[in-house]
């Protein structure tokens, strides 16, 4: 997703008011993830969406890590694990990893509070 590659010209992440920008951006991304939850590509979204929210984990900003984990919310239940690839259930796992340490470390406790509903919701597929 350009809007978020640090690296791009229009990058959000360096817009004075991302605090506000990226949540309404994950959020608008989770709901297209949603409403295409049958489309042809909704796999394909689905990932996309949850590599660009899992790369905001460790961002400064409560806010955007909150968001963050609400998309990542979003783009696992959509995902349909009877389809899965070896290489997703590698990155279900590392994701994991970096969900325990968020409940356990950050400091702002919605987000502590969102990751330990997002490893409690997605248990079993997280830890497969």
């Amino acid at each position: 997703m350009p809007l978020f590659a640090p690296s791009h010209e229009s990058c959000i992440l360096q817009h004075p008011d991302r605090h506000l920008l990226v949540p309404l951006a994950l959020r608008t991304a989770s709901i297209f993830a949603e409403c295409g939850r049958h489309a042809p590509r909704a796999y394909d979204m689905a990932l996309a969406l949850l590599a660009c929210a899992a790369s905001l984990l460790r961002h400064d900003e409560a806010a955007i890590r909150q968001a963050a984990l609400l998309a990542m919310k979003e783009a696992i239940s959509v995902l349909p694990f009877d389809q899965a690839s070896e290489e997703l259930f590698a990155f279900l796992k590392d994701l994991a990893s970096t969900l325990g340490d968020t409940c356990h470390h950050d400091p702002d406790p919605d987000c502590r509070r969102h990751a330990q509903h997002l490893l409690s919701v997605t248990g079993m597929s997280l830890s497969m």
